[in-house]
């Protein structure tokens, strides 16, 4: 009996463990539906290098070469619920391919949920700071902020803030582009 519940028990881990590892997302472009980009007049839509392994969907440079912003997405592949671990963790890989080293990550948060339904009409999101990587992601900026924000039955937006003053982060301005894109 004690061997049948171990058993059991072992097994049970094992998929929970599997659920948590399986994301459930694959990069690729969302139906142009399900999202609004805003580009300001000072910004620019610039064709994104496809032949990279850190490609972008979207890449929005900024004429006054102050912020540059690039977007990737990710289709959602099932219509099983997602997990805020199942969240985090594609978006640690994501992170950790944009950043290319583990130690210019300086931190990763998740956003109240309310306030990603009332800010960019999704379910759940964070955020990861990076300083210091010499990712040619970062198009040779010093700061990057990369915001995942994650839509049921949709996907993940992550939208990269690539900029060379950290006091930036603390202006009118860097939230205005913070929030350059809504699901609809």
């Amino acid at each position: 009996m004690k061997k049948l519940i171990v058993l059991l028990l072992g097994l049970i881990s094992m998929q929970a463990y599997a659920i948590v590892m399986s994301p459930g997302f694959k990069a690729g472009p969302i139906a142009e539906k399900s999202y609004t980009i805003l580009v300001y007049s000072d910004l620019v839509m610039t064709e994104p290098e496809k032949n990279r392994a850190q490609s972008c969907d979207f890449y929005l440079k900024d004429k006054n070469n102050v912020c540059d912003i690039k977007f990737i997405m990710f289709q959602q592949e099932t219509k099983d619920p997602v997990s805020k671990q199942q969240i985090g963790f594609w978006s640690n890989l994501v992170t950790m391919n944009i950043a290319e080293d583990q130690k210019s990550i300086k931190g990763m948060r998740f956003f109240n949920d309310s306030d990603v339904a009332k800010e960019f009409n999704g379910d759940s999101g964070l955020n990861a700071f990076i300083s210091g990587s010499t990712s040619p992601f970062l198009e040779g900026h010093k700061f990057a902020a990369a915001n995942f924000i994650y839509k049921k039955d949709v996907g993940i937006i992550c939208e990269v803030l690539l900029f060379d003053d950290h006091e930036f982060t603390k202006t009118e301005p860097f939230m205005k582009l913070f929030h350059l894109f809504k699901f609809n």
